[in-house]
């Protein structure tokens, strides 16, 4: 595994973890600023894949169906996550399959794919932000 595949693993780990205490709090307050958590982490989460592997969407044939799918996931899963309260538990299920294609599927193939030092670049725009 490279490291920009760890950065976007971790940060699916993250998000998890606020998904997870967003469940469990009774607080309106702290679910208000969970949320708001919740928004900011998944929008740059999401921009920064994009900017990683949508970048190759065309060049990668093994995945070009498979990461069609992904964007479209990620604006959908953009639309809901700005209703301010999504049925969660749903949200979240989708979400797992989405972490888990991208996990085991994208990835990898991206790793096989993508030159070393495209992916220093890429690592080295992700950090700056």
């Amino acid at each position: 595994m490279n490291e920009l595949t760890g950065i976007f693993i971790q940060e699916h780990i993250s998000l998890n973890a606020l998904f997870n205490e967003y469940s469990k709090e009774r607080n309106v307050e702290r679910k208000n600023i969970l949320m708001k958590d919740i928004h900011r982490q998944l929008f740059a989460h999401f921009k920064e894949e994009e900017m990683y592997y949508f970048k190759y969407e065309d060049n990668i044939k093994e995945i070009v169906l498979t990461l069609s799918r992904l964007k479209s996931e990620h604006e959908l899963l953009t639309a809901l996550i700005k209703k301010n309260n999504p049925d969660m538990p749903n949200f979240v299920k989708f979400l797992m399959v989405h972490e888990h294609i991208e996990e085991n599927t994208i990835y990898p193939e991206l790793e096989k794919h993508i030159k070393k030092e495209d992916i220093a670049a890429l690592l080295k725009q992700l950090l700056k932000q």
